[in-house]
């Protein structure tokens, strides 16, 4: 006869890590459990659709050194969890070198530690109502039936949650400082991933407009170097000795640069 009741942790986690790969009555039979109970358990889950390229990046990751330490260190939930946040990082960072990969690790890590202190001070503040509720009911008892000894008790455990309450608000604090470290280490803030694409845009645009604005002053310059050359050359041309229709020969007055000193020393060899 098949086993009945709660599922082991054991059997959740075969039932998570071959449901994709076994039938309903494959894993019925290894886990000694109905078709029946296999086939709702499976509807239960989430019909979560990953590309290719996820997949891939997650066969990796089984593949790394650290898998099987991390197996360990978490529960079936939290290494699914893993294992998404891992894929979504992979295709966020790309070029994903060794170093990168310890520290995407240790920001998972530190993420689903967070999640457990939110869940343990979700429990505890369950407990923190449930006793208040209790000492109020106490309390409202005529003195001749209130049980004073249990409301000191109830006290005592009420003190202890607030202070489980307080040691976790800490220990939250404390790992989500270390997370957002993590975060301006791995260059993942909303403010750094804008400013990475928008320095890429920039970046971009001011080189086409640097090489346009060197391509124009390149062009700019050899049309004023020619005229330049041009100018100096008509210059020269100008200020030489002209002889006019009258037949007199003289030099034109253009500037003080033009005129040619007549009383100048020629250049002889003579030294």
């Amino acid at each position: 006869m098949a086993k009945r009741g709660r599922m082991s942790v054991d059997e959740k986690y075969f039932l998570d890590h071959n449901l994709k790969t076994m039938t309903d009555e494959e894993i019925a039979s290894h886990l000694d459990r109905t078709v029946l109970f296999v086939a709702n358990y499976r509807k239960m889950q989430p019909h979560l659709t990953i590309t290719k390229e996820e997949d891939e990046i997650i066969t990796k990751l089984h593949n790394i050194y650290f898998w099987h330490e991390i197996k360990q260190q978490l529960d079936t939930g939290e290494l699914k969890s893993f294992e998404a946040r891992w894929a979504a990082l992979h295709q966020q960072f790309q070029d994903v070198l060794a170093t990168d990969e310890m520290q995407i690790k240790d920001l998972i890590i530190l993420e689903l530690l967070i999640n457990r202190v939110l869940t343990d001070k979700q429990k505890v503040l369950v407990t923190l109502e449930r006793l208040e509720r209790q000492i109020n009911k106490e309390e409202q008892r005529s003195e001749e039936d209130r049980d004073v000894n249990f409301i000191l008790n109830l006290e005592t455990q009420l003190n202890a949650a607030m202070a489980s309450q307080n040691a976790r608000t800490n220990e939250h604090m404390k790992l989500q400082e270390k997370k957002d470290v993590k975060f301006k280490d791995l260059k993942a803030t909303r403010d750094q991933r804008f400013k990475q694409l928008e320095d890429s845009r920039t970046s971009f645009f001011d080189l086409m407009k640097t090489l346009d604005e060197f391509e124009s002053r390149k062009k700019e310059g050899r049309h004023m170097e020619l005229m330049r050359l041009a100018a100096d050359r008509a210059t020269d041309d100008l200020a030489e000795y002209t002889e006019y229709e009258d037949g007199t020969v003289d030099q034109p007055f253009l500037n003080h640069n033009t005129i040619i000193r007549e009383d100048k020393p020629e250049d002889d060899d003579t030294g």
